[in-house]
């Protein structure tokens, strides 16, 4: 995936350590070229003008915002890397809120390297349903695999307005769907049947017509599937805070 790696120019060093890191992990990371420059040039003219308070000339003078812009375009997806400044938490400034709704509009994946900050746009933020990484970049790869659920999802969606089904047929579709999945998985088992099953073709089909199904609804709700697996982590981490629980009522 071409990942483009935006952040205040306060976590430059940050932000170019992520790129490498990216590339790491398999990914296509790249950055705007004079964050490579303020990193391993000492003294960069820019650099200083940026903390003696000249930021907005700078951005002017080199065009930052059409840049980025374009980049974001070039890009699969974004990574924003926030970090604590001026005391805010895993903060994300106005400018890297700006590229944050441009990668919004052009479909594109938004993936923060830690959680959404307090801060009184923190509604804004959550609008553009970025991809939380919790300071964990290789979660991506995870996301990466089904980068794709989000196409399935509208292109299945087109197909039910054309042949006219509704949200209620999806949803009685997906009810169907799991009791065909279970009778499925009872006869593998060898159970409430004569014979079993003998290879799992009739369970992986049965498994990617659930899992087509899940999706559709997604479509249907506004959520964009491509977050299930991070879905599945939080509520994975609620099964592990609860499990002692659980292993008391099953006594």
């Amino acid at each position: 995936m071409k990942i483009y790696v935006l952040g205040s120019t306060s976590f430059v060093k940050e932000m170019v350590s992520a790129v490498d890191e990216l590339k790491r992990l398999g990914h296509e990371g790249w950055i705007h070229p004079h964050y490579l420059d303020y990193v391993n040039q000492d003294n960069h003219p820019h650099f200083g003008r940026i903390e003696e308070g000249e930021h907005a000339k700078v951005k002017i003078e080199n065009d930052y915002i059409n840049q980025h812009y374009r980049h974001i375009l070039e890009s699969d997806a974004i990574l924003v890397v926030n970090l604590e400044k001026n005391g805010i938490k895993n903060y994300i400034g106005g400018n890297v809120l700006i590229e944050m709704g441009q990668a919004y509009v052009n479909k594109k994946k938004i993936f923060l390297l830690n959680s959404i900050p307090e801060i009184n746009y923190s509604e804004e933020i959550i609008a553009l349903k970025p991809i939380p990484l919790n300071g964990d970049l290789s979660k991506i790869n995870s996301i990466g695999v089904i980068v794709f659920l989000s196409e399935i999802a509208k292109r299945s969606r087109e197909i039910q307005e054309e042949i006219g089904l509704n949200f209620d047929d999806v949803l009685n579709k997906f009810t169907q769907e799991v009791g065909e999945l279970n009778d499925v998985v009872q006869k593998r088992r060898g159970r409430f049947c004569k014979t079993r099953l003998s290879n799992d073709d009739n369970l992986k089909d049965e498994l990617g017509d659930v899992m087509f199904n899940l999706i559709s609804i997604c479509n249907r709700v506004d959520i964009d599937p491509d977050e299930l697996p991070l879905l599945a982590k939080n509520t994975l981490d609620k099964f592990e805070e609860r499990k002692e629980l659980y292993k008391e009522n099953l006594r």
